[in-house]
Order: structure tokens, then C-alpha cells, then sequence
């Protein structure tokens, strides 16, 4: 696309507002814009405004504003007679002046969510692709597209977005819901239309989820001639739960109303978990206390919240992974070393009184700590299992103040101590996968490892290169004969 530009005066009468202007209205009467009238009619318009030519009024010479709708009404409103302008030319002048509007903030009071939707809306309106606009704007080209649904979205869903209630996030789940399952996503929609605070809308949608479930199981149940059980069958209070049959599998619905059991739904609970059944118990079960029951109460809302809350944190969590950085350099250090710690059994170093065990050998020389020893008959088992557990958190504070490459090259060494093995003897260089030897997959990790040594740094020796020389010979005898 060609864009020229030129510094010009224009006369003010020829300068009119873009009727796509994605701001909302300019109130003329507001105290900003009459102390913007009262700078301009002292020291005039500092940052001309940006114009491109306009192709309605062909009969007279005139421009429309792609940016400084706000200092025009101001320069009306002081008196100015002219306007200093950029005045560009461009094939597609409509939407460059969009694109103007939604990247140019310098002068301009910063757009709000709507006036974003709108502008991204009108671009895409007018051709513009949606990984053009997410490159203009330095955004997700998938918010791109949110955004410019919820533009065209009923304006009492919009308004949530606009107010901050729900996020662009929010807003991206609720649109993939609208495909996957729309009455659902009706009820979601309607059940937060109206909240300004801010909305969790993966944990709104997982909890009309689960009460949809727990209605439809409920009528289930009641079409078969099941009953509710009293709430407080799940206290005991002569009842017990009786969900499986004496071969430990679940009854079929059918069976227990047979037997006379009644039914609890749980709708907090996770969809295929909210049914429980309950048969009633000769013996009396001890009854609990008031205050007791309460505690139970209080227990059961709590566990009701977190399993909701736990959605939440696990989509949290997921957004996170897709991040370039999701922490700061040292977070993700610890949390290398924690999980490597673990992962790698560095907790249970010593268990076996082994002084020699590889990975016991290992921390000493990346912490500098001397492991504990037998060296004598003096120190009894006890004695020599509390130094060895003092001496793992010595280490665990030294293991955790590696640097993330450190960890990353100890978690790589550990992985591939089977792979090395392989390489003491010369049938482990061979780089050509034998079909009556090892599988397809252990010759990948074999050739992976061979690969990755060089990033170690380590060069091949005389005796491993003449390995490599060997099988490259065996297999180009193969395959001519094969020919």
C-alpha cells in the first residue's frame, strides 16, 4: 500500500469528523474539552492533526480526520480559522484512517475497550485480514478476533467486556462455548450480564455445567421412581451409603430403587460424581453433635467453592504454559530444582547406606558437600541416618541455588546414563537401525544422545570416531549388495 504525506493548513469549515471514527461521541460541553479549547486558543495546535482527503464532496476540497477528532471540536470551539494537518494519500484510505485510530495515542485520550472492538470490527469490515490487524496492533491474532465478535456481540454480553468484568480471555472462552454448546451458553451468559466486579468465566461456565448435570440426573431419577434422601443422611442419622454391590461394582439405577435406596445430588461435585445413594441402617448410627454437624457443614461449602476454584487454577495454569515467560529467571530456577529434586529421587539419597550411589556421588560434586560414610564400626545405624538426612538438606539448599542451565544439563545427564552405557560398546555408534536389533524408538533416543554430545562440548575420540567409521563402511557394504 502507497501512503504519502504532506505538512498543510487547511481551512477549518473543509476539515470534517470521519463518519467511522471508532470513538465513542465527543461531549462538546465537557470540562476537558473546553480547557483543550482554551490551550489551543493560546499557543494553537502543537501536534497537527492527521487527515486523508475525502471522496464525498467532490465538489469542493475536503478532509476527513484520522486522527484529532477531540482538538477539532476544541479549534471550533477557540475560534481558529485553519488547522495545521498531515494530510496523507493512500489507496485504501478508509482503512488506514482506522488503523490510525486504533495506534495512535499521543496526543489522544487512550481508547477504551469499545471503541478497540469497534476500530478492529471496521477493519476487518473493510478487508483488512485478521493477521494483518494482529500485526498492526502487536496483539494474539486470536484476541484480535474476540474482540471484533464481541463488537458484534448483544450489547448486554458486550457490555460485560467493556465494563472489565470479563476479560478478553473471559470473552474467548465464552465465544468457543456459543459454538460447542449454545444453551449453555445462554444460561452462562445470562447468569453474568449485569456483574461489573470481575468475572471468572471458565469457573461460571464449570458451575452452570455441573448445576445443568445435576438437573438433568435429578430428572432422570425422578422418571425412574427414585426418591431424594434427606439431607442429613449423609451425617449417618440412620443412614449409610450403600452406592456398590457386594462385588464391589456400582448398582444400576434401576436396582436401587428395587432395594428402596434413596438419592443425594452433590451439583458442586464434578459431572459423573454428583450422585449418591443411601440405604437406610437398623442400627442407628452414634449421632452427631450440633456443633459437629456444623463443622461437616462448613466443610462441605468449602469443598463445594475450591472444586470450582480448582477449574479456575488449572486453566490459570494451561494460559501460563502458553507464555513466552511465564515467570522471572529465578521462579523458574527454584521450580526446576524442586521438580528435578524430586523427580530425580535426590530425596531418598542415602536410604540404602550406598556411599557410592551415582546420584549421592553426584550431589557432592555439584554442592561441594561431602556425603556421609561409613569408614569405621563406631557410628551406629541411627547415627549414620541422621547425618545422611542433615546432609541431603544441606545439599537441597545448595541443589536449589544452581543456575536453570546447571539443572537443565543434570536433569539431560541423568536421562541418558542408559543410552551412554550403550556407547562403551562399538554396536552403539552404529547410526542405522538394525530391524532384528533394538526398536524404533530406542535407536531415535540412542541417535538423539549420540547428537547431543557435541552440545556437551565433548569431541569424539580416536577410538569412538573409528566406531562410527566401522558401521558407516558395514552399512554402505549392505546396502550396495542390497542394490
Amino acid at each position: 500500500m502507497t501512503t504519502s504525506t504532506e505538512l498543510r493548513e487547511l481551512p477549518i469549515e473543509a476539515v470534517k469528523p470521519n463518519p467511522r471514527n471508532i470513538r465513542d461521541d465527543i461531549d462538546e460541553t465537557a470540562e476537558s474539552l473546553e480547557r483543550l479549547a482554551h490551550t489551543i486558543k493560546v499557543d494553537g495546535i502543537i501536534n497537527p492533526l492527521v487527515v486523508f482527503p475525502s471522496t464525498e464532496h467532490e465538489e469542493e476540497e475536503s478532509w476527513l480526520v484520522a486522527d484529532g477528532h477531540r482538538r477539532l471540536a476544541a479549534a471550533r470551539q477557540a475560534g481558529l480559522a485553519t488547522v495545521p494537518a498531515l494530510v496523507k494519500e493512500s489507496e485504501d484510505a478508509a482503512a488506514e484512517a482506522v488503523k490510525i485510530m486504533l495506534t495512535t495515542g499521543t496526543t489522544s485520550e487512550r481508547l477504551n475497550l469499545r471503541e478497540e472492538a469497534r476500530g478492529i470490527q471496521q477493519l476487518l469490515d473493510l478487508g483488512v485480514s485478521k493477521t494483518r490487524i494482529s500485526k498492526e496492533l502487536k496483539q494474539k491474532a486470536q484476541h484480535v478476533e474476540a474482540k471484533a465478535k464481541v463488537a458484534r456481540a448483544p450489547e448486554e454480553l458486550a457490555t460485560s467486556y467493556y465494563s472489565g468484568a470479563v476479560d478478553v480471555e473471559g470473552m474467548i472462552a465464552l465465544q468457543k462455548l456459543e459454538t460447542e454448546d449454545p444453551d449453555l451458553h445462554a444460561k452462562v451468559t445470562k447468569r453474568i450480564a449485569g456483574i461489573r466486579s470481575r468475572v471468572d468465566v471458565e469457573r461460571e461456565i464449570e458451575q452452570v455445567r455441573r448445576h445443568e448435570s445435576a438437573e438433568q440426573l435429578r430428572a432422570e431419577l425422578e422418571a425412574a421412581g427414585a426418591s431424594e434422601a434427606p439431607f442429613s443422611a449423609q451425617y449417618g442419622d440412620g443412614w449409610e451409603e450403600s452406592d456398590l454391590d457386594a462385588a464391589g461394582e456400582p448398582l444400576p439405577i434401576s436396582e436401587h430403587v428395587s432395594r428402596g435406596h434413596r438419592y443425594l445430588i452433590e451439583p458442586w461435585r464434578e459431572v459423573g460424581d454428583q450422585l449418591r445413594w443411601f440405604a437406610r441402617v437398623k442400627a442407628a448410627k452414634q449421632e452427631l453433635s450440633e456443633e459437629e454437624k456444623a463443622a461437616r457443614r462448613r466443610l462441605r461449602a468449602l469443598n463445594k467453592e475450591l472444586a470450582l476454584t480448582a477449574v479456575s487454577r488449572d486453566k490459570h495454569q494451561r494460559r501460563k504454559l502458553q507464555e513466552k515467560k511465564p515467570a522471572d529467571q529465578a521462579t523458574l530456577q527454584r521450580m526446576m530444582a524442586r521438580r528435578l529434586w524430586r523427580e530425580a529421587g535426590f530425596w531418598s539419597v542415602g536410604g540404602a547406606w550406598d556411599p557410592d550411589n551415582v546420584k549421592a556421588v553426584l550431589l557432592e560434586e555439584l554442592t561441594g558437600l561431602p556425603r556421609p560414610r561409613r569408614e569405621d564400626g563406631s557410628r551406629n545405624d541411627h547415627v549414620l541416618f541422621d547425618e545422611w538426612v542433615q546432609w541431603r538438606e544441606k545439599a537441597k539448599e545448595k541443589f536449589e541455588r544452581l543456575t536453570l542451565g546447571q539443572l537443565i544439563f543434570v536433569w539431560e545427564y541423568l536421562g541418558s546414563r542408559q543410552q551412554d552405557r550403550e556407547l562403551q560398546k562399538a554396536a552403539g555408534y552404529r547410526q542405522v537401525l538394525d530391524p532384528n536389533g533394538e526398536s524404533g524408538d530406542h535407536f531415535a533416543w540412542r541417535m538423539e544422545y549420540l547428537d547431543s554430545l557435541p552440545a556437551w562440548g565433548w569431541e569424539f575420540d580416536q577410538h569412538e570416531q573409528q566406531a562410527l567409521q566401522y558401521w558407516d563402511e558395514q552399512d554402505s557394504e549392505a546396502e550396495e549388495e542390497a542394490a
